[in-house]
């Protein structure tokens, strides 16, 4: 009766803004987090973020083309013998601390990450997904979901009817800017104008370039936001 549903994205490797996450929004058993794709790459602490979510049963992790990219790395590596350098930093930071059974489990553990989770809270119809949501999912190609590809605009302008889609992938300090918008000095999650569609990539693989990001967090119960 009192869970909460909540979703992030695009963490990038950043295990202390996501544990801080964590705390602020008072996570409990009985709640769900949704990360809605790019849990790596980037930021300095990858295997650390990788094991505090598998501590939780009631975390899901949805696949994002960060995601994407460092399993096949993974896979070609050790399993076909190719070398060109990974490249993002998350590779050689893995590689500090675990062997090749553990790095090919972390591949087979992002392989299984959903495309997409379509989620009911209090009678309203979530898409969640990583950069673009579909009316009709089952049709589309992994890297629809995965890539701000033709129609992604579109998309974030009108949404999709009778759906709010809940989706990360491109910072929203530079949607802004495409729209020709108010930049905040501080990121925060986006919602186009018909209110069904809500960018919650606030930037957290950019913190330091200056332009404001840091991780958010939407609780899909009440659309509250937070920040860390």
């Amino acid at each position: 009766m009192n869970s909460r549903i909540y979703c992030i994205s695009d963490i990038h490797n950043d295990a202390d803004s996501f544990k801080q996450m964590l705390s602020l929004i008072n996570f409990k058993a009985e709640d769900m987090l949704y990360i809605v794709g790019d849990v790596f790459d980037r930021g300095p602490k990858p295997k650390e973020l990788y094991e505090e979510i598998r501590k939780y049963s009631n975390i899901v992790c949805l696949k994002g083309n960060h995601d994407d990219w460092l399993a096949k790395y993974i896979f070609e590596r050790h399993q076909r013998g190719i070398k060109m350098p990974y490249f993002y930093n998350t590779y050689v930071e893995l590689l500090k601390s675990m062997n090749e059974k553990e790095l090919l489990e972390l591949t087979e553990w992002i392989e299984a990450m959903p495309l997409y989770v379509n989620v009911e809270v209090d009678g309203r119809q979530f898409q969640l997904v990583h950069a673009q949501a579909s009316s009709q999912p089952e049709k589309e190609s992994k890297g629809f979901f995965l890539m701000d590809g033709e129609g992604y605009y579109d998309f974030l302008r009108n949404g999709i009817e009778g759906v709010i889609s809940v989706v990360g992938h491109y910072p929203t300090m530079r949607i802004l800017k495409e729209f020709s918008l108010a930049v905040p000095t501080k990121a925060q999650i986006w919602i186009n104008d018909p209110g069904n569609v809500y960018v919650i990539d606030c930037g957290n693989g950019y913190r330091k370039r200056g332009e404001g990001g840091r991780l958010g967090c939407l609780c899909l119960n009440d659309y509250r936001e937070y920040y860390v």
